[in-house]
């Protein structure tokens, strides 16, 4: 099996992860905080090895179901046009994902901060890189904004997905208002991409209503 780079990337992030993963769990006693209320407080805990080892688990099982989705794809022949972005994003969420395991480590282990203010930067990342993804992506059946006007016509695709991917850039640099308004973290963070998702699908039935005339 041919490894590239971006296979190297999501390895070396695993096996950082596993680092993470391994003190945290020989440094931490007892239950571990998982999840933060709006005062970042936490509001959830679980028992150590499950809590800490949820995290590293879901990465192996993005970075395996990117690897199986070109394969089982009917438009398989599409997927291979943007691939590189295909596995760049799956980097890119592995990368999402060891960020918050560190966050989560650090602090249980005492290292008490705005936890909401350090997962927004990299939010905004995770969302911008879907924007680099939607400038590439080909008509396929798991990535991208997918319609039933998208995906039945290659012209409505195309149009519709080069008229998003620069709204998806502009919501990762609206989801850094969460930093200034810590009191409307989730609208800033969450209402853009929602906006975004929702123009897209109207956008994609008009543009499906110029091609069918």
């Amino acid at each position: 099996m041919n490894l590239e780079q971006s296979d190297y990337a999501a390895i070396g992030l695993l096996v950082l992860m596993l680092g993470v993963t391994i003190h945290g769990y020989t440094q931490i006693e007892g239950d571990i905080a998982i999840h933060f209320d709006s005062s970042n407080q936490p509001d959830s805990t679980m028992e150590k090895l499950p809590g800490l080892a949820l995290l590293p688990l879901v990465s192996i099982a993005v970075l395996a179901l990117f690897k199986i989705l070109p394969s089982i794809d009917t438009l398989k022949e599409n997927v291979e046009n943007f691939k590189p972005a295909f596995k760049w994003l799956a980097v890119a969420i592995t990368a999402f994902m060891a960020y918050i395991q560190a966050l989560i480590v650090i602090w249980n282990l005492g290292v008490f901060f705005d936890i909401s203010k350090a997962v927004i930067p990299a939010v905004a990342a995770v969302f911008y890189a879907v924007g680099l993804v939607m400038e590439k992506a080909r008509r396929n059946w798991f990535i991208g904004l997918r319609t039933p006007w998208t995906l039945s016509s290659d012209e409505v695709w195309d149009r519709t997905h080069q008229k998003i991917a620069p709204w998806f850039k502009l919501a990762a640099f609206f989801s850094f208002g969460g930093l200034f308004f810590p009191d409307r973290v989730l609208e800033s963070v969450v209402l853009p991409v929602v906006l975004v998702s929702v123009a897209g699908v109207v956008y994609s039935y008009k543009i499906y209503g110029e091609v069918e005339e």
